[in-house]
């Protein structure tokens, strides 16, 4: 897989997340057209990258198998992804530790190397690459006890307003 890369993030324990989206600004390295960009797991987490001169084959292989978080179609233009349920699991697993996602160019990995390595990336290409990972706790919806108690407390302030007016 000529075409992948990956970004870690620290994921702070203490909150269950419930919504992840992941927004970013692809660079176009060359004459590429649009491409289809996959977000994937990574089996060994954050330790394998921290060899930055020698992480092995076998770790960049990986950024583009496994469980699919998203997929999207990218090109020169900024995008937000929403990730699936199965990225929440393994954002809430790591909770206090570092989160790595796998990037893979899916279009360009299913064909012949053509014109040197062209193509759509997600870091490591721009000067300053931007991908951003957003959390977010979606509020609890109230209980009908809740309800219940609001209204009898709003009835017991009528009832104590009209015998003082």
């Amino acid at each position: 897989m000529r075409f992948n890369s990956w970004a870690a993030f620290f994921i702070p324990a203490g909150t269950t997340w419930e919504a992840a989206t992941l927004s970013l600004s692809p660079s176009v390295y060359g004459n590429a057209p649009p491409s289809v960009i996959g977000l994937f797991d990574v089996d060994g987490g954050l330790q394998p990258f921290l060899n930055t001169f020698h992480p092995g084959t076998d770790v960049f292989a990986d950024l583009g198998s496994g469980t699919q978080y998203a997929a999207a179609t990218l090109y020169d233009s900024p995008a937000t992804i929403t990730l699936s349920g199965a990225a929440l699991a393994d954002i809430n697993a790591v909770s206090g530790s570092y989160f790595v996602i796998g990037f893979t160019n899916q279009t360009l990995n299913a064909v012949a190397v053509e014109a040197g390595d062209q193509g759509i990336y997600l870091g490591g290409i721009r000067a300053e690459p931007y991908i951003e990972l957003t959390l977010s706790t979606i509020p609890a919806v109230p209980e009908p006890g809740t309800y219940a108690m609001l209204l009898a407390g709003l009835a017991v302030a009528g009832v104590a307003a009209r015998r003082r007016g």
